[in-house]
């Protein structure tokens, strides 16, 4: 009997912790450094690509920014999402998305400065029910992990 208690107690453990883990939402960020001679091109080109294989809606529709401050200032991030790490795993692949990125699309990249993933906490952001993200404000902060409390009740507070 114990053997069954303590094996149940783990099996909701273990689905608490997974159901937990899909409730957030995530943004796949692309920094791209555009030719100096070839951003008509690289405009022409993504606004193709994002129409054919990433419009309408949910967790593969995907957005481009240009970059205006910062660290990476003057070069364009793509964005998919919201989504999760089990929608990437899951993302739709073909050949012709592939080939479309590699032969149109990338041409007209002199480099890609980074890939990365942004957890988005709706605790702490905030975005107007009227904006239609014509401008995007996103601050980064280095914090080590044991001062995040602190600063999520800073945030929160604003």
């Amino acid at each position: 009997m114990k053997r069954i208690t303590l094996l149940l107690v783990a099996l909701l453990a273990s689905v608490t912790f997974v159901v937990s883990q899909t409730s957030y939402n995530m943004y796949e960020n692309t920094y791209l450094m555009v030719k100096s001679d070839k951003y008509k091109e690289f405009g022409e080109a993504m606004t193709k690509h994002n129409e054919k294989y990433h419009s309408g809606g949910g967790p593969y529709h995907a957005n481009v920014w240009l970059v205006a401050t910062g660290d990476y200032v003057g070069s364009f991030v793509w964005s998919m999402g919201p989504c999760t790490f089990t929608h990437l795993d899951a993302r739709p692949d073909s050949k012709e998305h592939t080939e479309d990125w590699i032969y149109n699309v990338m041409p007209n990249v002199h480099k890609i400065k980074e890939t990365g993933y942004w957890k988005r906490d709706d605790k702490i952001s905030y975005q107007p029910e009227d904006s239609l993200f014509s401008k995007l404000l996103i601050s980064v902060y280095d914090i080590e992990d044991w001062q995040l409390y602190r600063f999520k009740e800073i945030v929160g507070k604003v």
